[in-house]
């Protein structure tokens, strides 16, 4: 696989759209139950957490079965700036308001994550 650069690939797009739907469907799980942190719960429930703790390692070990390497690749990049923001990580013992901070900063960070990755 050779990951060159283009603008929003269709590919890229396509493969992160069918993920999304996954995850929303998650989130929207956890709402219907009234978890008290929706974040924690679709991060927790899609496998993204290791005791509990979400870290960068957590996070891309979870990413790596399920997206390419180049989605995966880019979207590890984000992750590090948003974990950076609190403090690397964020655990069963975090504030809600941490884990909507990586929530609301990885979704964010969605909107060019495929800006420069395809397959070929």
């Amino acid at each position: 696989m050779i990951i060159e650069h283009a603008h929003g690939s269709p590919e890229c797009l396509a493969e992160l759209g069918r993920e999304l739907d996954v995850v929303w469907a998650t989130w929207e799980a956890c709402m219907a139950e009234n978890h008290p942190c929706l974040p924690q719960c679709t991060f927790e429930r899609e496998g993204a957490t290791d005791g509990g703790t979400m870290t960068l390692g957590s996070w891309s070990a979870q990413i790596r079965g399920r997206l390419s390497a180049g989605l995966c690749d880019a979207l590890d990049a984000n992750m590090a700036q948003c974990l950076s923001a609190v403090g690397g990580s964020v655990g069963a013992d975090s504030p809600c308001e941490n884990w909507e901070a990586v929530g609301g900063c990885i979704v964010n960070s969605l909107e060019t994550v495929c800006d420069g990755v395809y397959r070929r």
